[in-house]
Order: structure tokens, then sequence, then C-alpha cells
């Protein structure tokens, strides 16, 4: 999983551009990188097995 996690993370800095995020720290790899990983209902987790709640995902659909 790790060797995918970092595959998916280089992936990540060479073709995407993130609201808010200084391109010169994305683009060195030293701005922190969280990839989901699974959700069920309203729980969601990362690579590393983080859990959090998905409240935020209907903000940008007002």
């Amino acid at each position: 999983m790790l060797d995918q996690s970092n595959e998916l993370a280089a992936w990540d800095r060479d073709h995407f551009f993130h609201p808010s995020t200084h391109m010169g720290t994305h683009a060195r790899g030293e701005s922190p990188t969280r990839i989901m990983a699974g959700g069920e209902g309203v729980t969601v987790w990362d690579n590393n097995g983080r859990k959090s709640i998905d409240a935020f995902a209907g903000l940008y659909c007002v």
C-alpha cells in the first residue's frame, strides 16, 4: 500500500492544483498529502487508517 500511496502522491503533484495550496511547496512534495482510501456512510478514512467525518463535502454544492 505504501508504494501505491507514494505513486498516487507523485501523480497528484504532477497533475493537480489544489485551491489555497502554495504551488512551489506542492510541486516540491513539501505540502501534506492525505490520500483517502475508503468510506462508509459519513465516515471516510485515509491510507494511514485515520478516520474522519465527511461533513465538508456539500459546501461547494450550494
